[in-house]
């Protein structure tokens, strides 16, 4: 097995090199820019303030589909 704390340039290397796959899984979750900084605006929004706002559904979905992604490459 590789140590990739033992060497940081591959692990750079891999990340960079594998650009084009976050991309294209991106896409296949969001359709476009906005939509994705949507996603992060809900995800830095407190839960209270989405529910103030009537956006509560929207929040907890945008949220849940950011961090399906995330969990995908972590």
């Amino acid at each position: 097995m590789l140590d990739f704390a033992a060497s940081p340039k591959l692990l750079l290397a891999l990340a960079i090199a594998n650009l084009p796959l976050y991309y294209f899984i991106g896409k296949s979750f969001y359709n476009t820019w906005a939509d994705f900084t949507d996603a992060l605006r809900y995800f830095f929004q407190p839960g209270w303030l989405s529910a103030v706002r009537g956006e509560f559904t929207e929040d907890f979905w945008e949220t849940l589909k950011l961090y399906l992604y995330l969990k995908l490459y972590l």
